[in-house]
């Protein structure tokens, strides 16, 4: 039925000389606007509005190597609106809003996605689920065109138009979503592949609603009516990413500031807190994409929720504080981000799928779901108007273009290896089986080998405990010592008696609001001091007790001479203070990553 539907559809718009269905999209302070692209000038349709007829009208400026689009204003008075004896929607005060984002097929360099795969790019098929949930409104936010660059091999699956012309935006986006485009009234933000050295005539042209300017520039911020929703739309399509420079920061500030007190969510591009990859890695880190600085200038008031993309993943932060809930829906269409893996907490939750988010209006807040590009929900979340947001897993991903993948929770503070949760939040409780998993996770890092070789090193270097000598064979002994050291204690302390006391072995970060010395004794402190699994602090029995058994265990494999009691308190001694040390890489690493590393999309 879908398909006689689909060609149906296609078939009127040939006849009528239409490139795409006429799509509602909602422009600056309750503006409605009708918008089509099509074959030339006299192909405008004339539309009905209550029954009498309201002619659409070229679009000026239409930049070359683009066809042009008609358009028209729609009286807010209007209540029904009808195109070729189809009714075309209206805003209203929505019960459900779909957002989607980053949505376009990745041509670019080596970085090649495949474009004729729908597992791979699955756009169309998401737009399908768009359209047979009948939303009252869809938010994109963002990034439609990434084809940017010849396709190297048509062999690649990534044959066709490329740039910043009618025929991509038309390949990316127009095409694959046109199921969906007249299913409900859209917004539109700008991304940064629609900046002014990308696809930014494309955007102004077919999707700005306001008129086309004669050179590319940062819009001014505008709130989108739904009914009684309203919407902050902010242009962050100009952000650096990790680089922001101090006068794209105040601009955004401004911007904020302009909005604060008058809408209830506020949609953008690129995320005010989230995650990503770190390194390319499965570990997550807090991106340093986010334009939390420019949140803090304005500290804007009344935005309860959040909509971005540019991290190309679902993620839910739950807000705390000043910090509103921030939803990252960069999971539509283009080439996902590594899956992120390894970072705890209760604060939020990220999904490593294909898809597209669906909030559903509650009496009193909104209903989150994931949903997967086949409609299956992956992820629920509560909203309540006055209580935290809370997300529960609802089933398992499938697998995706066959490159790996990950759900996790994690929290903003949370940053890269297995250990991290979010400072002063409670998470949920590792189980003895999880905690059995982070002990053999951390055990088998490359930083266990490290350390075992730095320390074995610094032993055989200033013959200090274990003393196998300066012979040729004691550094590999001090070493294989050092390893066997470190391995045992993690055996101890963060599985056996993390699990017999009731004691979470991962690090939670004190930063990065407090003082540098504040944070630094935080950090040490928690040699003695951790976090029970109810959320508590307590001794840290574990490492404390931990230490102690496995220094004890040592004397099996330590030479006769750095055996006895002696021996063992002094490693006691000198292990309980590198624990504490060695918690500062943790605190303060995130804080270097955030600085001196880009992620580019």
């Amino acid at each position: 039925m879908r398909s006689i539907f689909t060609c149906a559809l296609f078939a009127s718009l040939a006849q009528a000389g239409l490139l795409t269905p006429v799509w509602i999209e909602l422009g600056p302070n309750g503006q409605v606007l009708a918008r089509v692209v099509v074959d030339s000038a006299a192909d405008c349709p004339v539309l009905e509005a209550d029954g009498k007829p309201i002619t659409m009208t070229l679009r000026a400026g239409a930049p070359a190597g683009f066809q042009p689009a008609c358009e028209a204003a729609i009286p807010q008075k209007v209540r029904r609106l009808r195109w070729n004896s189809k009714e075309l929607p209206l805003p209203k005060t929505p019960r459900q809003v779909i957002v989607i984002g980053d949505t376009g097929c990745r041509v670019k360099g080596s970085a090649i996605q495949d474009c004729d795969d729908p597992a791979a790019w699955p756009l169309k098929a998401v737009a399908a689920q768009i359209a047979s949930a009948k939303p009252d409104l869809v938010v994109h936010v963002g990034d439609y065109l990434y084809r940017e660059s010849k396709c190297p091999s048509p062999k690649e699956g990534c044959e066709g138009p490329y740039g910043d012309n009618w025929l991509t935006w038309n390949a990316d986006f127009f095409a694959p979503v046109s199921t969906a485009l007249s299913a409900a009234p859209w917004a539109f933000s700008r991304g940064n592949h629609e900046s002014c050295n990308r696809a930014w005539k494309g955007w102004f042209y077919y999707l700005y609603p306001a008129e086309f300017p004669a050179s590319c520039e940062d819009s001014k911020p505008y709130i989108a009516r739904s009914g009684q929703l309203r919407i902050g739309m902010l242009d962050t399509g100009a952000t650096v990413d990790g680089n922001e420079p101090p006068a794209q920061l105040q601009r955004i500030s401004a911007d904020l500031g302009t909005l604060s007190g008058k809408v209830d969510w506020l949609a953008d591009h690129h995320p005010f807190w989230g995650f990503s990859p770190a390194g390319g890695a499965s570990n997550a880190v807090v991106t340093p994409e986010t334009l939390e600085p420019a949140w803090q200038q304005a500290k804007p008031q009344g935005i309860r929720l959040i909509l971005s993309g540019h991290v190309h993943l679902f993620e839910f932060i739950v807000g705390s504080g000043q910090r509103p809930n921030q939803l990252i829906a960069g999971d539509s269409g283009t080439q996902l981000d590594a899956g992120i893996s390894g970072a705890a907490v209760a604060a939020g939750t990220v999904e490593h799928d294909f898809g597209f988010t669906q909030m559903e209006s509650e009496h009193s807040g909104w209903k989150l779901t994931l949903k997967n590009s086949h409609g299956a929900p992956l992820v629920r979340c509560a909203l309540p108007d006055h209580a935290p947001a809370s997300c529960t897993y609802v089933s398992s991903s499938s697998p995706v273009s066959q490159r790996g993948m990950g759900r996790q929770e994690v929290s903003p503070g949370s940053t890269t290896t297995n250990l991290l949760s979010a400072p002063n939040q409670p998470s949920r409780p590792l189980t003895v089986d999880q905690k059995w998993q982070n002990f053999a996770s951390e055990t088998a890092s490359p930083l266990t080998l490290g350390a075992g070789v730095f320390n074995g090193g610094a032993s055989y270097l200033t013959n200090t405990d274990p003393k196998y000598g300066r012979n040729r064979g004691g550094f590999g002994e001090d070493v294989a010592a050092s390893i066997a050291d470190i391995a045992s204690q993690n055996f101890f302390a963060d599985f056996l008696l993390a699990s017999a006391f009731h004691e979470d072995p991962r690090y939670s970060r004190r930063g990065p609001g407090p003082s540098l010395v504040d944070r630094a004794e935080y950090a040490i402190s928690r040699s003695v001091l951790i976090r029970t699994d109810t959320g508590g602090t307590s001794f840290n029995w574990s490492n404390v007790l931990g230490t102690g058994m496995s220094a004890a265990l040592s004397n099996a494999y330590y030479p006769p001479a750095s055996r006895g009691a002696s021996s063992t308190f002094t490693h006691i001694g000198l292990s309980i203070m590198g624990t504490g040390l060695a918690k500062l890489a943790p605190e303060f690493w995130p804080d270097f990553w955030q600085k001196f590393a880009a992620k580019h999309h």
